[in-house]
């Protein structure tokens, strides 16, 4: 709302925008940055999803993982249904509402407003498992944040951190997950789980974790840390398993280091990176909920020993790795492009939202049932003659005898 009363603002209006660039969840009200500045718009994203608004459709029927099991479609045509339905009868209504209460206009205007993007950042890669088509103006850059080009240099790790990691003689296992999930928060019962699991292995553990105060019987093989620099973890030959929750971020590290996984999803996306981890042949899933030392125990043990793991993984890297720029540069370059070519509008297609009846492929059961239709009459008139000709054929007979 703020940000509909303050655009009218005269210095802004005088000094303006070469380029609009925001991460978009589902607001779609501040699209009018675009409209009131006349300025190309950039979209920064961290998941494909539908993004139907911007061109970028996909029918119910897809599913981004390589399973085709009649479950794993039914589960994406719910997911995907779930999300049309949201776009139109929770986000979108009040952001019209907003539209015409400040600018006093149609839905049909707000509409197109809304899906005039210049160009979509996306944090995925299709060597990471997600592959499907995409529109000409949405760049996949996952592993933008990452310290890669050849300018930057990452942080050197903490000495007494480096000296635990250096003089492991079985190699490093790596538990963190993320930055929202508090270990404090967890039940105690889990904490323990992972304690006892970890104390009962060769390797040693550096393991994410705030409120330290909170754990009793701490193992000499652990080493704790409230902040720890993931990415120079990941990069260090002693690193053998990535303990995560499947955050878009952490898949994209691990995948780019070569570090296999062992998957603990909680929620949004994390369940659908840990299928394409494991489907890859990168790493298992474990439900965190059910989670026990044995079963804990036994998933480490079977990455760790099971070379296929460590194979496919690097086999992903090499495939992440091999682009012509690093995602950065390539971020920069498509960045310039739309402002060298006035927002680039011959990369966007020209076909509007799909209706309900398209987007559920309804338009063409009218043509479906109606093959079926014909086919049917036909196949009943010709049943129809032939049975006539039977019965016909036989009362000649009878009447020649």
């Amino acid at each position: 709302m703020l940000v509909c009363r303050h655009l009218g603002h005269a210095w802004l209006l005088i000094v303006g925008f070469g380029l609009i660039v925001r991460q978009t969840q589902a607001e779609h009200i501040l699209a009018i940055f675009s409209y009131a500045f006349s300025s190309p718009y950039l979209v920064v994203r961290p998941l494909i999803k539908e993004l139907v608004e911007r061109g970028h459709q996909v029918t119910v029927k897809y599913t981004s993982t390589r399973s085709s099991s009649i479950l794993d479609k039914w589960d994406s045509w719910v997911y995907k249904t779930e999300e049309w339905l949201l776009e139109r009868l929770v986000y979108l209504p009040p952001q019209i509402k907003l539209y015409r209460q400040y600018f006093n206009d149609s839905y049909s205007n707000f509409d197109e407003i809304r899906r005039n993007f210049s160009l979509i950042l996306v944090n995925q890669h299709f060597s990471l498992g997600r592959v499907r088509s995409n529109v000409p103006n949405l760049i996949e850059v996952a592993g933008m944040h990452m310290c890669v080009h050849k300018n930057c240099k990452l942080d050197p790790i903490p000495d007494d951190l480096q000296r635990f990691m250096d003089e492991a003689e079985h190699g490093v296992i790596y538990f963190s997950m993320g930055v929202e999930i508090y270990m404090k928060w967890l039940p105690d019962k889990m904490k323990s789980t992972f304690l006892e699991a970890f104390s009962n292995i060769k390797q040693r553990v550096v393991w994410k974790y705030d409120g330290l105060n909170s754990l009793k019987d701490k193992s000499d093989n652990i080493f704790f840390r409230s902040y720890l620099p993931q990415q120079q973890i990941l990069n260090h030959p002693k690193t053998k398993l990535f303990i995560t929750h499947a955050g878009l971020l952490s898949i994209i590290e691990t995948a780019y280091y070569g570090v296999p996984v062992l998957s603990l999803p909680l929620y949004y996306d994390q369940f659908a990176n840990a299928q394409r981890m494991h489907l890859a042949g990168v790493g298992q899933t474990l439900k965190l909920n059910s989670i026990s030392v044995e079963t804990l125990n036994e998933s480490i043990y079977e990455i760790l020993h099971n070379p296929s793991y460590t194979s496919n993984v690097q086999r992903m890297s090499n495939r992440f790795r091999d682009q012509p720029m690093s995602p950065l540069k390539t971020a920069v370059w498509w960045t310039e492009y739309i402002l060298r070519h006035k927002g680039a509008t011959h990369m966007r297609l020209p076909e509007h939202e799909m209706s309900f009846m398209q987007y559920y492929n309804l338009d063409l059961m009218p043509i479906l049932f109606g093959r079926i239709g014909l086919t049917a009459i036909i196949v009943i008139l010709l049943a129809y003659k032939l049975t006539n000709w039977i019965i016909s054929s036989y009362y000649i007979r009878l009447d020649l005898l």
